[in-house]
Order: C-alpha cells, then sequence, then structure tokens
C-alpha cells in the first residue's frame, strides 16, 4: 500500500491483501505473493547456520524434523 511508484521491477510479499494486490495491478506493478510458510522454511536452514557461527552451542538447538503449512490446495 506505501508502494505508489514503480522503483523496483518486483516487489516480494507474504502478506498481501486482495484489495492490496488489485491495487498494484491497477497501477503496474509486478508483485510475488509467497505465503509465510513457503518463504520460511528455507529461513530455518540459515538461521540455524548463523546461531552456530555465533557460538549458540548445537544442543540448545532445536529444528523442526516436521513442517507442513496449515494451508492445502483444493
Amino acid at each position: 500500500e506505501q508502494v505508489t511508484n514503480k522503483s523496483a521491477n518486483l516487489y516480494i510479499t507474504g502478506d498481501i491483501t486482495y484489495h492490496t494486490a488489485l491495487r498494484a495491478k491497477e497501477l503496474g506493478l509486478n508483485v510475488l505473493d509467497v505465503e509465510h510458510f513457503d518463504t520460511e522454511k528455507f529461513f530455518i536452514e540459515a538461521l540455524y547456520n548463523q546461531l552456530i557461527k555465533f557460538g549458540v552451542p548445537k544442543d540448545i538447538l532445536i529444528k523442526s524434523k516436521k513442517m507442513e503449512s496449515p494451508y492445502k490446495l483444493l
């Protein structure tokens, strides 16, 4: 909603409303709406590795072994 010019080729978001998407279309903006789960599942490994790099002991870190989106496509 705050973007009113074409200062980027693509705007990536994980939370766009219906009306905001319509407005972006009217403005000719390219928007990629990716669900939070689909982007965050890749972040977990990166965050885990950074924490190890900064000296956090592995034995106190727990990575989820099973993650699934609460949304299902019909």
